[in-house]
């Protein structure tokens, strides 16, 4: 079933994931960008849930987590398991760049306050080029450094 977001104009498909509507929203932002466009679907396992090439040369590795799910809860926790499973994936690629994508900062920033700061700033470092936050709002896309986010 398909009906249109009033917001973007876009089709959506009422069976999508939280996660598959934030990638779509993300795709469409970054388009210019994206220079190879490998993966735009959370529902893959041996790619990262977003995974492209940008007019840089960077290899994105992106991982997205909607807050509007019922396992939003779960998916605060499950950010770093994927964090560590896109690394598997990126070793191989040169210029590679870890990612989350999130579309509440709010809350994702609450719940890591539950965590030893120091502990998440030092899970930031074993990244070689650091994580970057995409964060989703209806009205734009912003970006933060890990140690942004968590400051």
């Amino acid at each position: 079933m398909n009906t249109v977001n009033q917001t973007t104009g876009m089709k959506v498909d009422m069976n999508e994931s939280w996660e598959q509507k934030l990638i779509k929203t993300f795709e469409k932002e970054k388009n210019k960008e994206i220079k190879v466009s490998v993966n735009f679907n959370c529902r893959s396992n041996k790619k990262a849930d977003i995974q492209y090439t940008d007019m840089n040369g960077i290899n994105w590795f992106i991982e997205a987590k909607s807050f509007k799910s019922p396992d939003k809860y779960n998916g605060v926790h499950k950010i770093f398991g994927e964090l560590l499973k896109m690394s598997k994936f990126a070793e191989n690629s040169e210029n590679a760049h870890l990612g989350i994508l999130v579309d509440d900062e709010d809350f994702f920033k609450k719940h890591l306050k539950m965590c030893n700061t120091e502990k998440l700033l030092r899970f930031g470092q074993i990244f070689k080029n650091g994580i970057t936050v995409f964060i989703s709002s209806e009205k734009k896309l912003t970006e933060k450094t890990w140690t942004e986010l968590i400051n």
